[in-house]
């Protein structure tokens, strides 16, 4: 029997990472950052973290292909903006699994788009997402305002960043992954300026503390989205770092659980009796669907 590659810490590192700035950006909401101030400042921090890669990317860039990286970028833009105001109205515990859905509208869009050839086993994975997500979806409410948008938000954000995975698959090879990646979150940056209209004076003028979490939220998912992009760049495994990388939704629940309320989050001590139980439940199940694809896909 093999132990597993050390790498593969890394990804599952970096789900705790985006689990718990999930809950800071859900804490700069209740202190009154307002979601395109959060969409912006985060976005922004991103970019910036992946710029100094521009510079440091082998061989030429390739100008005449400027669109790649920035239709991926929007494909990007659109997941985080589905993801922010899912946090908005929905719990960490629930939005936050979900998001896994990624790796299976990464199968369904490779077949409907590119023309991928879909196994019998994707069938099952896709049942399998179907099931986790009805029962995370039924039976009780946590601290959400409106749960069902928050289901509909993630999904809609998982598509997004599949898409986005689709693009970056396609694309990036050719164009060299790190001159993909600065650019794709370039163009991420600039067009979260097309925001500032949104932000206004009242956005900037958040209280401290709001800031406070919104920048230490913004910081965690910039360090996730690094280590993520580089233990696939570095370890060219990206079917271990995907099913490792899933851990963000029992990170989240975990988390919640063990120190939410200290975050200022109220989902535990909201949530309607057996909410816990089945978005566990839910996730597993999910959890299930990724690695089933993804294995079977490596084979």
């Amino acid at each position: 029997m093999h132990a597993a590659p050390f790498y593969l810490a890394l990804p599952f590192l970096a789900g705790g990472i985006f689990a718990l700035g999930s809950l800071c950006l859900k804490r700069s909401f209740r202190e009154g950052a307002i979601l395109p101030l959060t969409l912006f400042a985060t976005n922004c921090t991103v970019g910036l973290a992946f710029l100094p890669l521009l510079f440091f990317a082998p061989g030429e860039i390739r100008w005449n292909r400027w669109y790649q990286p920035f239709l991926a970028g929007g494909a990007y833009f659109l997941g985080q903006l589905a993801n922010f105001l899912a946090l908005r109205f929905s719990d960490v515990s629930l939005v936050t699994p979900m998001l896994s859905t990624k790796v299976i509208f990464v199968v369904l869009l490779g077949w409907a788009c590119f023309g991928a050839t879909l196994r019998p086993v994707d069938g099952v994975a896709a049942l399998l997402t179907t099931a986790g997500v009805w029962v995370m979806s039924v039976g009780g409410r946590g601290s959400a305002q409106r749960p069902l948008l928050g289901v509909v938000l993630a999904l809609l954000s998982g598509l997004s960043f599949a898409l986005c995975d689709l693009l970056l698959q396609h694309w990036a090879t050719s164009f060299g992954l790190w001159r993909f990646l600065p650019l794709m979150f370039a163009a991420v940056t600039f067009q979260s300026l097309f925001l500032l209209p949104w932000v206004g004076r009242a956005g900037f003028s958040a209280p401290f503390d709001a800031w406070r979490w919104l920048m230490a939220g913004a910081a965690m998912t910039a360090g996730q989205s690094m280590l993520i992009s580089g233990t696939i760049g570095w370890s060219h495994d990206a079917t271990g770092v995907n099913v490792v990388y899933t851990s963000r939704g029992l990170w989240a629940l975990t988390l919640v659980w063990l120190i939410g309320s200290g975050l200022g989050n109220t989902e535990r001590a909201e949530a309607a009796k057996g909410v816990f139980g089945r978005r566990l439940a839910g996730t597993v199940l999910i959890i299930a669907a990724v690695v089933l694809t993804v294995v079977s896909a490596a084979k």
